[in-house]
């Protein structure tokens, strides 16, 4: 039974006396070590061992014969074996002592743990492999515990948050690093986790050591013991701060986009309308000369309506419905030119403070609207102080490099206007810049002059940005992208030429029937034969049954039915000489800039304009057709 035992084992058995001469080997000893029998049996043992161990191997059995001290035997240890051809490989040997009588024998039983050696350093390198990843990872790697309590989290979490494992391991997460306001709310979604569904992209903040809130996206599903029962919570988390901030921004100009385009709209109308109002005043003044209260009355109806004007002004400003009239300039010259106003202008109980840097880059802005940008927010300054206080206006370079979103890298002119005033709140600065948005007492402010400097600033491809807070002041900072190139020179301005009638005879193409009329009258005090209609199917039936050429075609931009610039192409068919004039409400309606750049049309008029402007206009370029 025990020579079957012996020689069908797995494991190598090779007995040895005391000597360590090799009594017996089973085959699977040959099959270890590639020798036969018959190599190895009166051999000392160590011929199966590599030094050191081999003369280790000598002393242990000797040690133990002469004192009973026990290294090897009865107890299981792994060693290192070698084969007949030299290579080595893992064992766990256990040696057992056997009474014979013809001594002392030991018989030795031979594993090897190749296998498990290669699968327990496999599982260390993945092992390691893993901690390198949760090491280095740019997310929060945090296990907690069924009970919501920290049992680990990876280094990112200390880098973003300040905590460190020692302080926090073993309490509460939700407790310890979550705003009051979300605990709650978070603990119930990891309850979800723990029962078993995957949470993907919750966002909820986490508190870092100093109080700051940062934004972090969640994904966390439920760890398992071996037995299949939930042991805990694995969650990833991203920091999305940034991504929030930058979602707020895209929002908020979207926003401002659509309230800018109806603004616009709103301006466009508006402006036909006060181009009825004005120059029926202008008409009404002009006949009521020496008719005194009379004429001061209709004096007033131009003033009023030229408020209204300015106010259309701002509001197409603000959605960059107007075209700048740009040139590059040095900032520090633009605002020396306002320095004096605005002491005058916000008041002796504020101290202004103004710090601008030599050798700024320069700039391509309109230098009228750079003014109203600096004016405005003086003002808006001023305002935030009723009990004085402090503003500075300060110029300087920004350079932003690789590390920023691309829309804000480059060169920029930083100007910022500071003041010590009652602040705001972050409901407030969302709306700051909306126009008609204002925090003043009903008819103190149209609320459009910070929606102004927003639409110039956006015009100018620059940012406009406001940090405050309440009981702190405000602080609005204006970049400005910075340019090559020196500084234009200013044309010299010359005396207003005098208007001038004619007897050509002009088409006017305009939907609004009161501005039709209007125009209609001044061009025939003013000599001009007139057939005028409301839209260009009516116009060129009109041209079509009038006997006389038509010289002039006067239209407005969009009509219902058609563009003005279509109906001027199919003029021309017939009457090769036409001359056209465009106008809209809009001074750089897309449409009204292509027909006046192109060969549609030969001016552009913007809405509301006065009777001179609109003569000269006319004459100039009736005389050009003259000319040419």
């Amino acid at each position: 039974m025990f020579r079957a035992l012996h020689d069908a084992a797995v494991e190598g058995i090779v007995t040895i006396d005391g000597a360590g001469i090799v009594q017996s080997v089973n085959p699977a000893v040959e099959r270890l070590f590639g020798y036969r029998a018959e190599e190895v049996v009166g051999d000392n043992v160590s011929k199966l061992m590599p030094s050191p161990y081999r003369e280790e191997h000598d002393g242990y059995v000797s040690r133990y014969c002469e004192t009973g001290e026990a290294r090897i035997i009865g107890i299981g240890r792994e060693v290192v074996a070698q084969c007949k051809d030299g290579r080595t490989f893992p064992i766990e040997l256990t040696v057992a002592e056997v009474e014979h009588d013809d001594g002392r024998l030991f018989m030795g039983t031979i594993r090897d743990v190749s296998a498990r050696r290669q699968a327990q350093e496999a599982l260390r390198r993945e092992q390691a492999f893993v901690e390198q990843i949760v090491a280095t990872a740019g997310a929060i790697v945090l296990v907690l515990d069924p009970r919501g309590r920290v049992v680990r989290f990876n280094p990112f979490l200390t880098e973003i948050a300040g905590h460190s494992l020692e302080e926090v391991e073993g309490e509460d997460w939700f407790a310890t690093c979550l705003p009051a306001r979300v605990r709650e709310p978070t603990r119930a979604v990891f309850a979800r986790a723990l029962a078993g569904e995957a949470i993907e992209g919750s966002v909820h903040p986490i508190l870092s050591r100093d109080g700051r809130e940062i934004e972090i996206e969640w994904h966390a599903v439920a760890l398992r013991a071996a037995g299949g029962a939930v042991s805990g919570i694995l969650a990833i988390g991203h920091d999305v701060t940034d991504r929030k901030r930058l979602q707020e921004q895209l929002l908020q100009a979207q926003k401002m986009e659509a309230v800018g385009r109806l603004a616009g709209g709103v301006a466009h109308d508006f402006n036909t309308l006060l181009g009825t109002v004005l120059g029926y005043g202008e008409r009404l003044r002009d006949r009521l000369a020496g008719q005194e209260p009379l004429r001061r009355q209709a004096e007033q109806i131009l003033r009023a309506a030229g408020r209204g004007a300015e106010l259309t002004k701002q509001l197409l400003a603000f959605s960059r419905r107007t075209p700048p009239a740009e040139q590059v300039l040095d900032l520090r010259s633009a605002l020396a030119d306002v320095e004096e106003m605005l002491q005058r202008l916000i008041g002796e109980d504020i101290e202004m403070v103004f710090e601008l840097d030599r050798g700024l880059w320069r700039v391509r802005a309109d230098p009228s609207r750079i003014e109203q940008v600096v004016v405005n927010l003086a003002v808006n300054a001023a305002d935030a102080m009723p009990r004085g206080g402090r503003m500075t206006v300060a110029l300087s370079n920004l350079e932003i490099g690789k590390v920023a979103c691309a829309g804000e890298r480059g060169r920029w002119v930083l100007l910022a206007v500071t003041d010590t005033g009652i602040g705001m709140d972050e409901a407030t600065r969302l709306r700051i810049f909306e126009p008609f948005f204002t925090t003043k007492p009903v008819g103190a402010g149209t609320g459009l002059g910070l929606s102004t400097v927003y639409g110039i600033v956006a015009q100018s491809g620059g940012r406009v940005t406001v940090d405050s807070e309440p009981g702190r002041g405000s602080r609005f900072e204006v970049r400005l992208p910075a340019v090559d190139g020196p500084r234009p020179k200013t044309p010299p301005s010359g005396p207003e030429e005098r208007a001038r009638g004619g007897t050509e005879t002009v088409l006017v193409a305009e939907d609004d029937d009161l501005f039709r009329g209007l125009i209609r009258e001044m061009l025939e005090d003013a000599g001009y034969a007139v057939v005028s209609s409301a839209d260009p199917a009516a116009a060129l039936e009109a041209a079509a049954g009038h006997a006389a050429a038509i010289d002039l075609l006067l239209s407005d931009v969009v009509m219902p039915g058609g563009t003005g610039s279509e109906l001027a192409q199919r003029l021309k068919g017939r009457y090769p000489a036409l001359r056209v004039v465009l106008m809209s409400g809009y001074t750089d309606d897309d449409l009204a800039r292509r027909a006046a750049d192109g060969d549609a049309a030969d001016a552009f008029i913007a809405k509301p304009f006065s009777v001179g402007a609109l003569l000269r206009l006319v004459r100039t370029v009736l005389d050009d057709r003259s000319s040419s």
